[in-house]
């Protein structure tokens, strides 16, 4: 087991000691679909849910060096996706 890996066990034991009852975990910088996997496969085998994936996307780093808002790419959709997806586990109406 990584360092990473182990690190990941204390923080749920943490979460459920002061009685937070769901752990959710979002991805973010993903690489590949490959990878993506390989870790929500790890994050099963500890119970934790994987609500969302934000790709890595270059145009986030693009949009920030010539000041303005990322309006569209893979992670601004990502983004959207994952946000949606916490708000309707917490019984909210999506960003639509």
């Amino acid at each position: 087991m990584s360092t990473k890996q182990k690190a990941a066990v204390p923080s749920i034991d943490l979460a459920s000691g002061i009685g937070v009852k769901n752990v959710w975990a979002v991805m973010n910088k993903v690489p590949s679909e490959e990878i993506a996997m390989r870790l929500k496969a790890e994050l099963q085998k500890r119970h934790i849910e994987v609500v969302g994936y934000i790709y890595f996307d270059t145009d986030i780093f693009s949009s920030s060096l010539e000041g303005r808002i990322p309006v569209n790419g893979v992670a601004v959709r990502g983004t959207r996706e994952v946000m949606d997806a916490v708000l309707s586990r917490a019984g909210l109406p999506a960003l639509g």
